[in-house]
């Protein structure tokens, strides 16, 4: 859950928290987002190919 807080109110930690390990190991885990794809996709593969190859030749109908 994100919330929205005043910048006046966040101030450094002199110590780590105790979700701080639990957090970094999630981290760790979770892949890169994939390049492209919908918003909000949750897929980690290559986002769709796009224009990767010259078009096919079109014929003029002769």
């Amino acid at each position: 859950m994100l919330r929205t807080v005043d910048a006046r109110e966040v101030h450094g930690r002199a110590a780590a928290g105790e979700h701080d390990a639990a957090l970094q190991a999630l981290i760790r885990r979770t892949p890169p987002a994939g390049r492209g794809g919908a918003r909000g996709a949750t897929s980690a593969g290559p986002g769709r190919s796009g224009h990767t190859r010259a078009p096919a030749h079109r014929a003029t109908g002769r």
